[in-house]
């Protein structure tokens, strides 16, 4: 769902890491396709926020280890509301598990967060919002 503002697209961070959510934000901030940036710190707040705040995002970056409910059953209980949502699961540790992890949770990538911000475009490509 390409959200009201200017149809573009509405993207939630959920990482307990300030200074990444910023620097993520800040990155996403430079793709004309990108409109509202929601941050959360943890899937709980991001639970509460799209419930008081009527959000649907299109493309949610998840951390995969965050205080209280883990990113990847975040991601899943996020797709069993919003199935058309775009996840991807960002991570520390490029493991074999956390791969897997992403995999079941039905993310569509996970990707190590020292990577993130130069993977942007090919994540955008790759959830069906090409970068222009």
């Amino acid at each position: 769902m390409k959200s009201e503002w200017n149809n573009r697209l509405s993207v939630l961070i959920v990482d307990d890491n300030k200074v990444f959510r910023a620097v993520l934000k800040n990155t996403l901030k430079e793709y004309p396709q990108i409109g509202e940036i929601t941050p959360a710190d943890d899937a709980e707040k991001m639970f509460i926020q799209i419930d008081e705040n009527k959000l649907a995002p299109d493309l949610v970056f998840m951390n995969d280890s965050l205080p209280g409910i883990s990113g990847f059953e975040a991601a899943k209980r996020l797709l069993n509301i919003f199935p058309s949502i775009k996840v991807i699961i960002v991570t520390l540790h490029d493991t074999l598990e956390n791969r897997a992890l992403a995999k079941e949770s039905g993310a569509i990538a996970c990707i190590m967060k020292k990577n993130l911000v130069e993977e942007v475009e090919s994540i955008l490509d790759l959830s069906g919002h090409q970068a222009n």
